[in-house]
Protein backbone atom coordinates (compact mmCIF):
# COMPACT_ATOMS: atom_id res chain seq x y z
CA UNK A 1 0.00 0.00 0.00
CA UNK A 2 2.75 2.23 -0.07
CA UNK A 3 4.92 2.24 3.20
CA UNK A 4 8.76 2.12 2.79
CA UNK A 5 10.66 -1.37 4.38
CA UNK A 6 13.51 0.59 6.54
CA UNK A 7 14.35 -3.01 8.05
CA UNK A 8 13.19 -6.26 8.18
CA UNK A 9 10.79 -8.32 6.21
CA UNK A 10 9.18 -11.62 6.12
CA UNK A 11 12.23 -13.40 4.69
CA UNK A 12 13.77 -15.98 6.76
CA UNK A 13 17.42 -15.16 7.66
CA UNK A 14 19.81 -18.26 6.81
CA UNK A 15 21.71 -18.64 10.40
CA UNK A 16 18.19 -19.79 12.11
CA UNK A 17 18.86 -23.05 14.05
CA UNK A 18 17.79 -26.57 12.45
CA UNK A 19 14.93 -26.47 14.43
CA UNK A 20 13.26 -23.11 13.71
CA UNK A 21 13.99 -23.43 9.80
CA UNK A 22 10.15 -25.45 9.46
CA UNK A 23 8.21 -22.65 11.25
CA UNK A 24 6.97 -19.41 10.43
CA UNK A 25 9.59 -16.71 11.24
CA UNK A 26 8.83 -12.64 10.22
CA UNK A 27 12.43 -10.48 11.32
CA UNK A 28 11.71 -7.39 13.92
CA UNK A 29 10.29 -5.29 10.55
CA UNK A 30 10.31 -1.59 10.98
CA UNK A 31 8.04 0.61 8.55
CA UNK A 32 8.03 4.24 7.16
CA UNK A 33 5.94 6.56 5.75
CA UNK A 34 2.21 5.04 7.02
CA UNK A 35 -0.43 6.23 6.25
CA UNK A 36 -3.46 5.90 9.10
CA UNK A 37 -5.41 4.18 5.89
CA UNK A 38 -3.28 1.48 5.79
CA UNK A 39 -4.10 -2.18 6.66
CA UNK A 40 -1.04 -2.19 8.97
CA UNK A 41 -1.88 0.53 10.85
CA UNK A 42 -5.38 0.03 11.33
CA UNK A 43 -5.51 -4.16 11.72
CA UNK A 44 -3.34 -5.97 14.87
CA UNK A 45 0.17 -7.63 13.21
CA UNK A 46 1.23 -10.73 15.18
CA UNK A 47 4.72 -10.51 14.99
CA UNK A 48 7.51 -7.69 15.23
CA UNK A 49 6.53 -4.77 13.24
CA UNK A 50 6.60 -1.17 14.14
CA UNK A 51 4.58 1.33 12.09
CA UNK A 52 5.79 4.75 11.80
CA UNK A 53 3.69 7.28 11.04
CA UNK A 54 4.81 11.30 10.96
CA UNK A 55 2.08 13.98 11.78
CA UNK A 56 2.50 17.89 12.07
CA UNK A 57 1.84 18.62 15.92
CA UNK A 58 0.75 17.29 18.73
CA UNK A 59 -3.15 17.27 18.09
CA UNK A 60 -2.44 15.30 14.66
CA UNK A 61 -0.52 12.85 16.61
CA UNK A 62 -3.47 12.25 18.94
CA UNK A 63 -5.77 11.66 16.26
CA UNK A 64 -4.02 9.24 14.44
CA UNK A 65 -2.94 7.50 17.53
CA UNK A 66 -6.76 7.63 18.43
CA UNK A 67 -8.43 6.55 15.04
CA UNK A 68 -8.36 2.92 15.38
CA UNK A 69 -11.45 0.89 15.35
CA UNK A 70 -9.83 -1.92 17.92
CA UNK A 71 -7.71 0.29 20.16
CA UNK A 72 -4.73 -1.27 19.07
CA UNK A 73 -1.13 0.13 20.74
CA UNK A 74 0.42 3.31 19.97
CA UNK A 75 3.64 4.73 20.77
CA UNK A 76 5.40 7.86 20.92
CA UNK A 77 8.92 8.24 20.60
CA UNK A 78 10.79 11.71 21.56
CA UNK A 79 13.28 13.39 23.34
CA UNK A 80 10.87 15.33 25.22
CA UNK A 81 9.40 13.65 28.11
CA UNK A 82 7.55 15.97 29.09
CA UNK A 83 5.57 15.64 25.90
CA UNK A 84 5.04 12.12 26.58
CA UNK A 85 3.23 12.82 29.83
CA UNK A 86 0.75 15.37 28.43
CA UNK A 87 -0.18 12.81 25.85
CA UNK A 88 -0.60 10.10 28.12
Amino acid sequence: EGATLLAGGADKPSDLPAHLKAGNFLRPTVLADVDNRMRVAQEEIFGPVACLLPFKDEAEGLRLANDVEYGLASYIWTQDVSKVLRLA
